[in-house]
This record gives structure tokens, sequence and C-alpha cells, in this order.
């Protein structure tokens, strides 16, 4: 199966992972969308950067999504409140379309908890060479087979 991912940093250990998608024949993806799905319960979807200029000057748009509707699959929100349906569902779509899943969720198993599915992405991803930098284009480093 093709990777699609190159772990280009992970600046805090294993708290903050950054990956360089690209597609099945190793060329880059380019999405200006911006999606965040924080603790499976809000999600905010758009074109804007987080920040001032793109809210006041840019013509740029998002819509965040607080979800009430309460997602009684397991695992549930350590704090009790429930996990959003839409949240949660959102995300593990995205992960199930850049992992190559079965959209039907039959493969979900390892991508409900966090740490599995930071797993499954980092076993999907080429490693970043060491030396040299995601900023700047570096042709040596591996591409996805065909």
């Amino acid at each position: 199966m093709p990777r699609r991912w190159t772990c280009a940093a992970a600046p805090a250990g294993d708290r903050v992972h950054v990956f360089d998608v690209e597609n099945h024949a190793g060329g880059p993806v380019y999405v200006h969308a911006k999606v965040c799905v924080v603790d499976d319960v809000w999600a905010c979807v758009g074109s804007d950067n987080f920040n001032r200029r793109s809210w006041t000057h840019d013509s740029e748009l998002s819509c965040a999504v607080p979800d009430e509707a309460r997602d009684g699959r397991s695992p549930t929100d350590p704090a009790g409140l429930g996990d959003g349906v839409f949240a949660r569902d959102l995300c593990l779509r995205l992960m199930r379309e850049h992992l190559d899943r079965a959209p039907d969720g039959s493969e979900d198993a390892d991508l409900i908890e966090p740490a599995g599915a930071v797993a499954a992405v980092r076993a999907h991803a080429w490693p970043w060479p060491t030396g040299s930098s995601p900023a700047r284009k570096d042709e040596s480093r591996p591409r996805s087979p065909t």
C-alpha cells in the first residue's frame, strides 16, 4: 500500500506531530482548507488561518461546530460529558481517507483512541530524513512506491 504521509517533525515528543501529505504517486497534496477537531467534541472547518489578518482582512471563512449531540460509542469522554457525533465522525472520516481505510468504518479499531490514531499515521508515514528540513524542498527524501 502506498504511504501518503511524511513525518516532518515531532517537536514535543509524542504530544505534537507534523505530517506532510502526498498523493499515491508521491507528489505533494495542496489543501487550503483547515480542520481542527478538539477532543472529539468541537470541530472547526474552513479556509482561514488562525490569526487576526485572516479573520479581519482576508476573504477567508471558517465554521466552528460545538456539537451537543452526544455519541454513546466507546471510548467516552473522560469528563463524562460525551463526545460529539459530528466531531468524532469528521475526525474518523478524515483518518480513513488519508490512511486508505474502508469508508464504512470497519477498520477503525486503532483510530478511536488518540495514541492508536497517531501510531497508525506514523506507521503509514515515511520518516523525514535526518538532517533535512521540511521547510525546504529536499528531493533526496524517500518517495512513496508507485
